[in-house]
């Protein structure tokens, strides 16, 4: 597409394509128009940003405006199964312990794979066959300097267009949002695609790091120590055309919310479930 719009060579391989990469988890940029201008409008509109809280205060939000009893934790879904003019049926097992549930309507929030796993039919006939998803490895490293340091104490997110491959990108994530770091010391968060186990991905990791935030001109360059790994294991839907996917919910009264049936993002995500309990009820008052 952006050779269509007749882009230079350099912008597409020095920016938009380690850029959107790591953005999609998709070097070979194989993602539809569809997804591509959505995210690039969503950069040029909005602010990224982060809760000074941490990620997992998205979901704390959610939870906190139901009542404690609502959600079962440490639950597993192990089968959903509904026929005309039945109750939806869902079993589950907590420590060992089945249980059955039954509901009128029911909204399955969960990632592809989980999804088709439990409703094999359903799914295949609303997205079709099971696509692939995208990994990603995440290295924290923290350095014995300020955060003000490194990047020129900006929270711009850093490209590796030398190689994407090896580094997507780098950022001092404490440079935006300072909580992350409560004693002040640099904290660096970088990604590589895929799923990388071995200690010498480690090694070649610190080693990028080293060079993309050392300090020429400033002697002793800092040292970094890997403090937290994270190897994300389909993290995100494959957003290959056609996309978006058909109209997320079923007649058996069962409704899908996921990022993978809008966008993959927790825009998305949160869009899915919007739009999943739109249905629901719209289906409640005409039923």
């Amino acid at each position: 597409v952006f050779r269509d719009l007749k882009l230079d060579r350099l912008l597409i391989d020095n920016l938009l394509r380690p850029f959107l990469g790591g953005v999609t988890l998709d070097l070979e940029l194989a993602t539809s128009r569809h997804f591509t201008d959505f995210v690039l409008k969503s950069f040029a509109l909005g602010k990224p940003s982060l809760p000074s809280g941490g990620m997992g205060q998205i979901s704390n939000q959610l939870a906190n405006r139901l009542p404690t009893e609502a959600i079962n934790y440490q639950t597993e879904v192990t089968s959903i199964s509904s026929a005309q003019g039945h109750p939806v049926n869902v079993e589950t097992v907590r420590f060992g312990q089945k249980d059955n549930w039954s509901a009128d309507q029911v909204v399955v929030a969960t990632d592809p794979i989980t999804t088709r796993r439990l409703l094999p039919r359903e799914f295949d006939n609303q997205f079709g066959a099971l696509r692939p998803m995208q990994s990603v490895t995440t290295w924290y490293h923290v350095a014995d300097c300020p955060s003000s340091d490194l990047n020129d104490g900006r929270s711009s997110l850093l490209l590796y267009p030398q190689n994407p491959a090896a580094l997507i990108n780098s950022l001092v994530i404490s440079n935006a949002v300072p909580s992350y770091s409560p004693d002040g010391r640099a904290l660096v968060s970088t990604s590589r695609l895929g799923l990388h186990q071995s200690p010498s991905a480690d090694e070649q990791v610190k080693l990028l790091v080293m060079k993309i935030y050392g300090r020429p001109n400033k002697q002793p360059a800092p040292s970094f120590n890997q403090i937290a790994k994270y190897e994300i294991k389909n993290a995100l839907p494959n957003m290959a055309p056609p996309w978006p996917p058909t109209s997320a919910n079923t007649e058996n009264r069962i409704f899908f919310a996921g990022d993978y049936t809008m966008s993959g993002s927790i825009e998305g995500a949160l869009q899915s479930g919007l739009t999943a309990a739109r249905q629901l009820l719209r289906e409640r008052t005409t039923a």
